[in-house]
C-alpha cells in the first residue's frame, strides 16, 4: 500500500535405534504410503486455504477440519502498533476488513472507523458532507485516470477539484492506495493513524465534516487493479 502525506489548505545428535527387520520396514512403509494416498486424493485446492482477516498466508490442511499449518503468515498490521487502541474492532465497526462490499457500504465503515478514532481521542465526530464527497471523488478520479498518486494529481494544484466545485474554506486531505486485503477500510485508517501527517489531519479538533471516496481501478507503480481512498476533512 502507499499513502500520501496529509496536506492542508490555506541440533544434531541421534539416539541409537534397534535394528528393524526388512518386514517391519516394509509394513511401516506401506502404512505411510496409505496415509499419503488418503491425503493426496483430496484435491489440493481443498487443502490450501488463503489467509484472511488480519493476516495473510496459506494454510495446509492434511484432512478436513484439521488445524493444519500456515505457511508465510504475515500480519497486515504494524508490529506493536501503538495506535491500535484508536482502531475500532469488528464488533464496533463491522466490515472493517471487508473488501468486496459495495463502495457505499465501505465508505460508511470507514466513517465509523474515523469517528471511533476521533472519539477515542476525545474529539467530536465528523459527518458526511455531500460537497466534500464530491471533491474527494474528483481527486480520486484524477489519481486513477492520470495514474498519479499525489496531492497534485494530473498536474493540478492540490485543491483544484474543491475550488472547481465551489468549496470554500479549510480542507485536510488524506490519500491511500492499496491492492488485495490492504484495500480494506480498517487497513486504510490504521495506516493513516501510523503516519504523523495523516494522523494530524484525522485527529484535527476543528473538523466537523468529511468527504470520503473509494475508487477501484488504480494501476500505479507497484499497485495493480487496486483502490484509492480519499478523505477530505472540513470545518
Amino acid at each position: 500500500m502507499q499513502t500520501e502525506g496529509g496536506d492542508w489548505l490555506h541440533d544434531d545428535e541421534r539416539a541409537a535405534r534397534p535394528d528393524r527387520s526388512p518386514y517391519g520396514r516394509l509394513i511401516i512403509g506401506l502404512l505411510i504410503g496409505i496415509a499419503l494416498v488418503l491425503t493426496l486424493t483430496r484435491p489440493l485446492a481443498d487443502r490450501l486455504v488463503l489467509g484472511e482477516g488480519p493476516s495473510t498466508g496459506i494454510r495446509l490442511e492434511l484432512y478436513p477440519g484439521s488445524p493444519g499449518i500456515t505457511l508465510g503468515e504475515t500480519s497486515l498490521y504494524p508490529k506493536n502498533d501503538r495506535w491500535s487502541a484508536w482502531l475500532a474492532d469488528e464488533e464496533t465497526c463491522p466490515g472493517g476488513e471487508e473488501t468486496v462490499a459495495s463502495s457505499a457500504v465501505q465508505v460508511q465503515v470507514l466513517l465509523c472507523l474515523v469517528n471511533y478514532a476521533r472519539e477515542y481521542h476525545g474529539l467530536q465526530p465528523v459527518a458526511l458532507s455531500p460537497l466534500l464527497n464530491a471533491t474527494a471523488a474528483a481527486k480520486a478520479t484524477d489519481i486513477v485516470l492520470c495514474r498519479d498518486f499525489s496531492h497534485e494529481a494530473c498536474g493540478k494544484p492540490p485543491f483544484q477539484a474543491a475550488d472547481d466545485l465551489g468549496y470554500r474554506g479549510s480542507i485536510g486531505e488524506n490519500l491511500y492506495v492499496a491492492e488485495g486485503p490492504l484495500e480494506a477500510p480498517r487497513l486504510a485508517v490504521d495506516t493513516w493513524l501510523n503516519s504523523p501527517d495523516h494522523r494530524e489531519n484525522l485527529l484535527q479538533p476543528g473538523w466537523r465534516t468529511v468527504g470520503i471516496s473509494l475508487l477501484p481501478g488504480a494501476n500505479l507503480d507497484d499497485i495493480e487493479d487496486g483502490v484509492v481512498w480519499v478523505n477530505h476533512f472540513g470545518p
